[in-house]
């Protein structure tokens, strides 16, 4: 069975005798549960390596420190970890196996802080800013969007205009030439920042980490990141991002390498786009790129012009770029846009709303699916068919099915123009099937556009197929299609043969789903998914003052009132952040209070030392239940994130659950090391799925939120 995770190697490490078969009658009586559930990190110890990188010391860094200095002095993986503060200019090219991990708190800055204004003729000038970065870009007027150094007042953004005559209250006027910025109100009581250094994180080491920073305010040019996965025009390979935030950038937030991994952040506020990718046309492409459970928001904060590359995301030159479970929502652009070369790409589950331009655009590509995604509300700012939920332009062998597609400017089109030949052939709209869709409108048209196509052969000999999609319309009689070069009614559309089996209902019937809330924790679909609370009992949330209503309230509840959890923000611990993610120390604090395990005065591991969970870190050692994270034994990982997948071998191991109800019951697990395990729990009835109400899928590489982990103690323990 293959390993999930690109560019790293997992091991299922066994460190303690296995687990003796339990009947069910065992599970009644909590005593025994307790004692199995003591033996979950023991069977389950997940063991991360690194190839050719051998295992090295944690060090813990301060904003006061000279970190830049500290983290170069440093070999090749060495975990980094950054306590709560401002780091202001940091910028460094990471070793390979190198890792970079925040405490709730910890910001890298690009900025520098403003402070010795004088006002001058009714503005406020600062000067000694000698910066001067790369300029690129295409503006929607006049030039100023190509100059990456952006100023925030109060975490706002000004808008930088070309001269000091245009300086109003909300912009600012760089006089390259004097070293001087102008402003147009006056600074006094206010943060003043502006951005001086290009990149956070760049170069061409391989099998980086970045794990829970917030990441702002970096003068990085267009079409280059604040986290920057290459060197030159070679791609950077097997770097991970992970929750973290990306915000408030003037470029990109985060430019893909290849054999990426992005889960679990939240990318909003840059000034260009919120995620991008790219090699030179003389370097290889980069390859199976996983864009996961991010949230993805109102990016494009920089008047760039939206033919430029705008929006939420933008690939290009991609093979096997896999995009699930994204929140893509309020770019000034197109929210998933992939373009020029990008071959097999996958867009599944995502929700895609209310984006100024097409909600997915592929173009000028080769092959993709495009499935399951909610898809609303998207290109007001849409011209012709580019305004349209899912967009094919250009580009051959897609396929398109599963998705609802309502309230955009237009519904799922194809559209043909000459844009000529790539690596694989012509740049033609060829096997585009489109089918099961629900498609919802009001007057924006489904079908293909060819404005340059002197043949009819993209309509009846080029093999596109729209077939059993589901259609609500306010008036049946209307033009609400697009097919053989000018517009079609319903029986035009069916009688040159698509959606014979179709289905038409009146718009009155579609009840539109619920949106995700913005900016709180989104972990994918679903939120916990069917996985969700135990129900019944637990206080009403009077516990803490973060839980009420949400999904898993009565089970953490129920934690707290068995003394398992104190809260999430000591000391008050009047929170208890249910949407954070689980790290293998807080786990361990969990069981450690769930089991009640004896003190010990040793000291196991050599990466625990200052963090809060160290004494239930050596207790739970002390007791036989993990030996570590690595093969030498003297590490914890204590800030490695628990995943799905892990906690499926944790418990399946911990229970005996044996039966596996025939195998192969979700359709993303099949190359996870946990599929097994996964198959076990769901038989068990302690999972249902990850995507409610197909729950086709587990989401195994998804990190477990403290809300879920709650769910599933609750119901290992009660």
């Amino acid at each position: 069975m293959g390993l999930r995770r690109r560019g790293k190697r997992y091991i299922l490490q066994t460190i303690a005798p296995a687990i003796p078969s339990a009947p069910n009658r065992a599970f009644a009586a909590r005593k025994l549960r307790k004692t199995a559930l003591a033996f979950i990190l023991s069977v389950g110890t997940i063991v991360i390596t690194t190839p050719a990188v051998s295992a090295a010391e944690t060090v813990v860094l301060d904003p006061n420190d000279n970190v830049v200095s500290i983290i170069n002095g440093k070999p090749s993986g060495t975990t980094f970890v950054f306590k709560p503060g401002v780091y202001r200019g940091f910028q460094v090219v990471p070793k390979s196996g190198t890792t970079f991990i925040g405490q709730p708190g910890a910001i890298l800055s690009g900025s520098r802080v403003l402070s010795h204004w004088s006002a001058s003729g009714g503005l406020w000038k600062h000067g000694g800013q000698t910066q001067n970065g790369s300029q690129k870009g295409e503006c929607a007027s006049g030039n100023a969007c190509r100059y990456p150094e952006d100023i925030y007042m109060n975490d706002t953004l000004l808008r930088q205009v070309t001269s000091k005559s245009a300086v109003a209250a909300d912009t600012f006027f760089f006089d390259y030439n004097a070293d001087t910025v102008w402003i147009g109100q006056s600074p006094a009581g206010k943060l003043v920042e502006i951005g001086y250094v290009s990149n956070a994180f760049s170069g061409g080491g391989s099998n980086i980490t970045i794990d829970g920073l917030v990441i702002e305010k970096y003068a990085n040019p267009a079409q280059s990141g604040a986290i920057q996965m290459k060197y030159g025009d070679t791609l950077s390979s097997g770097w991970t991002v992970r929750n973290t935030e990306v915000r408030w950038n003037h470029g990109t937030g985060i430019k893909m390498g290849t054999n990426s991994t992005i889960v679990g952040n939240f990318i909003h506020s840059n000034g260009q786009l919120g995620i991008g990718s790219g090699a030179g046309t003389s370097q290889p492409r980069g390859t199976n790129n996983l864009v996961e459970n991010n949230e993805i928001s109102y990016n494009t904060t920089i008047l760039f012009s939206s033919g430029f590359e705008v929006g939420g995301t933008k690939f290009a030159r991609d093979k096997d770029l896999l995009v699930r479970g994204n929140y893509v929502h309020n770019n000034t652009g197109p929210g998933l846009w992939c373009d020029v070369e990008c071959i097999d790409a996958v867009f599944e589950d995502n929700i895609i709303a209310n984006n100024k331009r097409s909600g997915i655009f592929f173009e000028i590509s080769y092959g993709v699916v495009i499935r399951d995604n909610l898809i609303v509300g998207n290109g007001a700012d849409g011209q012709w068919l580019y305004g349209a939920g899912i967009v094919i332009a250009h580009s051959r062998d897609a396929e398109v099915y599963g998705n609802t597609v309502a309230g955009n400017d237009a519904g799922i089109v194809g559209i043909q123009q000459n844009r000529g030949s790539g690596s694989l052939g012509p740049y033609e709209v060829r096997n585009l099937k489109v089918y099961d869709n629900t498609i919802v409108s009001t007057g924006g048209k489904t079908g293909i556009g060819s404005p340059d196509s002197s043949s009819m052969s993209i309509f009846n000999s080029w093999g596109n197929q729209f077939s059993d999609n589901t259609y609500y319309f306010d008036e049946f009689g209307s033009a609400y299609y697009d097919w053989n070069g000018a517009a079609a009614t319903q029986s035009q559309w069916q009688a040159a043969g698509n959606d014979v089996d179709g289905e038409w209902r009146n718009i009155s019937s579609f009840v539109m789903p619920d949106l995700p809330p913005e900016g709180q924790g989104w972990t994918g679909p679903g939120g916990g998914g069917s996985d969700g609370g135990g129900g019944g009992g637990g206080g009403g949330g009077a516990t803490f003052s973060d839980i009420s209503g949400n999904l898993f309230e009565a089970d953490i509840e129920w934690l707290a009132a068995q003394g398992i959890t104190s809260g999430c923000n000591p000391p008050a611990n009047t929170k208890f952040c249910p949407n954070d993610r689980v790290t293998r120390g807080q786990m361990a604090a969990f069981l450690d209070r769930a089991l009640t395990l004896a003190p010990t005065g040793n000291d196991y591991f050599s990466d625990d030392n200052n963090s809060p969970f160290e004494d239930a870190i050596n207790r739970l050692a002390h007791a036989g239940i993990t030996s570590g994270c690595d093969e030498s034994g003297t590490r914890f990982c204590v800030n490695d994130s628990v995943t799905r997948g892990q906690l499926a071998a944790f418990l399946v191991r911990a229970l005996g659950f044996n039966d596996d109800g025939g195998g192969d019951l979700f359709t993303d697990d099949d190359t996870s090391v946990f599929e097994n395990d996964i198959d076990r729990l769901a038989t068990a009835g302690v999972t249902k799925g990850c995507n409610p109400p197909s729950n086709s899928r587990f989401c195994p590489d998804q990190n477990v939120t403290r809300g879920q982990m709650a769910a599933f103690l609750r119901r290992a323990l009660d």
